[in-house]
């Protein structure tokens, strides 16, 4: 998740920016993030809930629970004092490979039963992650309030 928001040859800038043409706060960047963040939550949510709702039925429905996220072998905190405690080294470039989704042969499977399956899962996924990022944010944006970067 971390390579996702880091751009090649950007580096992270903890003040605000005073310069002519900037018009937004660090602080209201962040906060229009967590506003986008939580309305794309809320949308992974609901999509979620609708294909539960509607396929659920099927006893075999859930097997894919057992089966880990695509993106659990990114390395992320586990709570906020692990957020806070993570420290980027800028001279680094390579955050490694991006975890890559192998199972869009299954979503495009003629099989209803794996592709039910698989788009459950899929939207499991989403969900997870697209939590995971606002509160990222939000303890962020928590951290550069309190430290009155900005």
């Amino acid at each position: 998740m971390w390579s996702l928001l880091l751009w090649q040859d950007v580096a992270a800038q903890a003040n605000c920016i005073t310069e002519p043409g900037y018009r937004m706060s660090i602080l209201d960047l962040l906060d229009h993030a967590i506003t986008l963040s939580h309305y794309i939550h809320t949308l992974s949510s609901n999509l979620y809930q609708e294909v539960e709702t509607l396929y659920s039925q099927d006893t075999d429905f859930f097997v894919l629970y057992m089966t880990k996220c695509h993106t659990a072998s990114i390395s992320t905190p586990g709570n906020k004092e692990q957020a806070l405690k993570i420290q980027i080294a800028p001279q680094i470039t390579n955050y490694g490979d991006s975890p890559v989704w192998t199972q869009l042969p299954s979503l495009q499977s003629a099989d209803g039963k794996e592709h039910l399956n698989t788009l459950h899962h899929l939207c499991h996924c989403l969900r997870r992650d697209t939590h995971k990022a606002q509160n990222f944010l939000k303890v962020l944006k928590s951290h550069i309030a309190y430290h009155g970067n900005c």
